[in-house]
């Protein structure tokens, strides 16, 4: 009851880009807080995840403040994992963007 973790998304979008060249292109951005509410610091193993591609033609790229400590946790491909010491009172933000892109005419499976 005194931890408490909030995922938003701030942004999406998804649209073409270029002028000559045509691309599909999505976005997103999230933003993971969590807050300790407690009188005492907590140990915490956060996760969360990204997209990944199976798809040639499909590229994904990502970045998150702070950057993750571990990625692919567990072998499970696109899980991103923070660890850190959360004292009491604290709150830590987490920030973490997704853009996909993919040529024009290719279905996004």
């Amino acid at each position: 009851e005194g931890l408490r973790l909030s995922r938003v998304v701030r942004d999406r979008a998804e649209g073409e880009r270029g002028l000559i060249t045509r691309a599909n292109e999505a976005h997103e951005e999230v933003e993971i807080a969590v807050e300790n509410l407690t009188g005492k610091t907590w140990p915490l193993h956060l996760l969360d995840r990204v997209p990944v591609s199976e798809q040639s033609d499909l590229r994904i790229t990502w970045q998150a403040v702070p950057p993750p400590g571990e990625t692919d946790v567990e072998d499970r491909r696109g899980v991103l994992g923070w660890r850190f010491d959360l004292a009491a009172g604290e709150r830590r933000v987490i920030k973490l963007a997704t853009r996909l892109n993919w040529p024009e005419g290719k279905v996004l499976r």
